[in-house]
């Protein structure tokens, strides 16, 4: 099994994760991540969070140009022509340090978010009661009898563009479509938790 080092990047590269990229991180390392290792060219010369932060920037068009019809697969040579801006080690650490105080924010905004989901679910149970047990008596129906359900269609590989109407996938959404399918609102759910409202 391929051993990982804290010095190398690490991209999922078939499935719905495929694009994630991860770096400062070291074991071992499953068949579905592919594992970059910096060219002894230019070891000293790019910082390893710079060209990890530089291909998470990639993860969406690398997921867009991607391969297979129904399990997405990276594209190696769309990869490999990325073009990466060899800055100073000085502007590197600069530019890492801005977007990690970037990411720290937005993780900070995530838990706050999280925070109030949990408070408007309190405020649901308060004002209708628990859901499961219908200790306030309201009148039930069944979810066929209130929705409408449909699995998602394929979405060709030529119809992924990089604007348009979003594509759910099972972790949210995974690339971009030119048509849409519904007119009406609608609930979609993946796996394994609900995607998004459209």
């Amino acid at each position: 099994m391929t051993e990982a080092l804290p010095d190398d990047i690490l991209i999922a590269w078939d499935g719905a994760n495929a694009g994630t990229v991860g770096y400062g991180l070291s074991g071992a390392v499953g068949s579905t991540i592919t594992v970059l290792k910096k060219n002894e060219r230019y070891k000293e010369k790019i910082i390893s969070d710079y060209l990890g932060v530089f291909l998470e920037s990639k993860s969406q068009y690398l997921r867009e140009h991607s391969t297979g019809a129904t399990i997405p697969h990276l594209n190696k040579n769309i990869l490999l022509d990325l073009q990466l801006e060899l800055l100073g080690i000085e502007e590197q650490e600069n530019i890492i340090c801005i977007l990690n105080t970037i990411k720290g924010l937005i993780t900070k905004r995530k838990l706050q978010l999280d925070e109030l989901n949990l408070l408007v679910k309190s405020r649901f149970n308060e004002m209708f009661g628990d859901p499961l047990n219908n200790n306030k008596k309201f009148a039930v129906k069944t979810g066929q009898q209130c929705f409408k359900f449909s699995s998602g269609k394929f979405l060709d590989k030529h119809d992924r563009v990089f604007e348009g109407y979003p594509a759910y996938g099972g972790n949210g959404i995974a690339w971009k479509s030119r048509k849409y399918l519904i007119d009406n609102p609608t609930i979609t759910i993946g796996n394994p938790k609900i995607s998004g409202r459209t």
